[in-house]
């Protein structure tokens, strides 16, 4: 039985430790879009020089690879490569993989750098791609500071912030509501499950998320709609917050200010 016991304990660890393994080593997601491979020119004169079209790469370079154009070993350091001394410029416009044949051991150059002698020790034919970075994600709304502004006695519990009327001017992308004491965080007031809550963008107080006690079944009001009974089942606490959209011009072009209050 001791050793039946040993054996699941065993089980169970190697399959845990599999499994954080797995999590540790997961593989990274790469967003980039490999070019072409690069063969632009020989490496005669001052040397070989393989670049990208700099409207391919325009947002920049997440990694790169090259080899000889005769075939052989991939390398994705140029510090790598045995064959010469090699550069990559990432912040050139367009990036660049160079083989300069004046900075080669042993190469016989011109007074103006040019190879005179034979390859190797100068320059070797390279090619070369890169991985271009994606267009930047844009953010087409900014988050208000979550809105507490009363409790839930009297007609119920209204979230909102007069302020906002400006800054969310432009309209609210989606909002979020949650208990303050904490818990489950809603995109849709439809889904808060322990009250009847409404939303509505556009109120004379801007944006607002409210819960009315007369609203809520077996809540005990008074004449008024004053809150009479306990919450719940009458209205709990609640906060939220907004998310104002930002102009679509400046979600187009990308350029938001540092500091943008939704004007």
């Amino acid at each position: 039985m001791f050793d039946f016991l040993l054996l699941c304990v065993l089980l169970v660890h190697g399959s845990l430790a599999q499994r954080a393994s797995f999590l540790l080593n997961k593989p990274q997601v790469s967003t980039c879009k490999w070019s072409n491979w690069i063969d632009r020119d020989n490496p005669s004169g001052a040397g070989d020089y393989e670049y990208v079209n700099k409207n391919t790469c325009k947002y920049g370079v997440e990694k790169y690879e090259v080899t000889l154009v005769a075939g052989g070993s991939v390398y994705d350091d140029v510090n790598d490569v045995p064959s010469n001394v090699m550069t990559y410029h990432p912040t050139l416009n367009p990036p660049q993989i160079a083989c300069k044949n004046g900075i080669q051991p042993g190469c016989i150059t011109s007074s103006n750098g040019y190879k005179v002698g034979p390859s190797p020790p100068c320059c070797l034919d390279y090619k070369a791609r890169f991985c271009c970075k994606p267009r930047p994600q844009v953010a087409t709304c900014k988050w208000t500071n979550w809105i507490d502004r009363d409790d839930s006695s009297g007609k119920g519990d209204y979230e909102f912030d007069e302020n906002h009327k400006k800054t969310c001017r432009n309209g609210v992308e989606k909002y979020e509501v949650t208990l303050v004491t904490g818990g489950s965080v809603y995109d849709n007031v439809n889904d808060v499950p322990s009250n009847v809550m409404i939303y509505n963008p556009a109120s004379s107080e801007g944006p607002q998320v409210a819960c009315v006690n007369v609203l809520q079944p077996r809540c005990k009001t008074n004449s008024n709609g004053w809150k009479a009974g306990p919450s719940p089942p009458c209205c709990l606490d609640y906060k939220a917050r907004f998310c104002c959209k930002i102009r679509k011009y400046l979600a187009a072009v990308g350029k938001l200010p540092v500091s943008f209050d939704g004007k």
